[in-house]
């Protein structure tokens, strides 16, 4: 049984289509309502949010308006943005990052992953599964 990494990338790419699909759907469905704004905590239990994009559609705040909630629980998901590794040498050379792994066309022969948290870890391995030659190193092992 041989790895098809072409078969893979697609079916990676059909998995995000049909989530994020599944989300705009979510968002359209007037079930809650979206509010894109920037957020700072008042007190415990009350969040002021600034609005700072252009309003979209009929009922969007202007631009810079504010308006405060309030709940007895507020769950924050933040989500995340890859940051460029503190190593002025690299940018020397080139590097990928994770979101730039996940756009490849193909795998590379040999990779060098930098970090030992939850998303290093399963591209190493994706990479040996793959039969691409992989060594990782984490933080502790370089700095």
């Amino acid at each position: 049984m041989g790895f098809d990494f072409k078969k893979v990338m697609a079916r990676k790419n059909a998995l995000i289509k049909d989530f994020a699909d599944y989300r705009v759907k979510q968002l359209n469905s007037r079930k809650f309502k979206f509010i894109r704004a920037n957020a700072r905590f008042v007190d415990a239990h009350t969040v002021e949010l600034t609005c700072s994009v252009r309003p979209v559609a009929e009922g969007d705040r202007a631009t810079g308006s504010t308006q405060q909630l309030t709940a007895a629980h507020f769950i924050i998901a933040t989500g995340s943005r890859v940051a460029a590794p503190p190593l002025p040498s690299l940018r020397e050379v080139g590097y990928i990052t994770s979101d730039d792994a996940l756009a490849l066309k193909r795998l590379p022969e040999s990779l060098i992953v930098l970090g030992g948290g939850a998303i290093a870890c399963e591209f190493a391995q994706f990479s040996r599964a793959s039969a691409s030659r992989s060594r990782s190193f984490s933080a502790a092992n370089i700095f």
